[in-house]
């Protein structure tokens, strides 16, 4: 198993995890007494299913038939499922956005940093002047 397919695996851990984690603080009362109206549960449950849909069809894909940069597709679509999740869990107050960190770890690991930053010139990090476009 390749250094790719093996993040590919750490991809669907990760879902399982922010999966796993809404599932437990939406389904519990963990913080259901901080703010109950702002949540709504039945959403945040069928974002979970589709999250968990998501994460058990990336093994099966054949991705060894595609570019390298088609898996930009899974962490789109994490990106997307976290910030319905955050919405319908109550906005920024919520535990949502803190699912941000991994895909941003699944971001940083697989993908080359001119996909993931194409659009700045990072080399300029004096803070002296405004970064250009490349």
């Amino acid at each position: 198993m390749g250094f790719d397919a093996r993040l590919r695996l750490f991809s669907s851990l990760f879902f399982a995890v922010g999966i796993s984690m809404a599932l437990v603080i939406v389904n519990t009362t963990l913080i259901r007494d901080d703010n109950p109206e702002g949540m709504d549960s039945a959403a945040v449950n069928a974002i979970a299913a589709a999250g968990a849909t998501v994460a058990l069809t990336v093994p099966f894909i054949p991705w060894h038939r595609c570019p390298r940069d088609a898996y930009f597709v899974v962490p789109v679509a994490a990106t997307l499922l976290i910030a319905l999740c955050t919405y319908f869990s109550g906005g920024w107050d919520s535990f949502a956005y803190r699912l941000y960190v991994l895909v941003a770890l699944l971001y940083g690991l697989y993908f080359p940093a001119r996909l993931v930053v194409s659009a700045w010139d990072v080399r300029d990090t004096t803070g002296g002047s405004e970064p250009t476009a490349l």
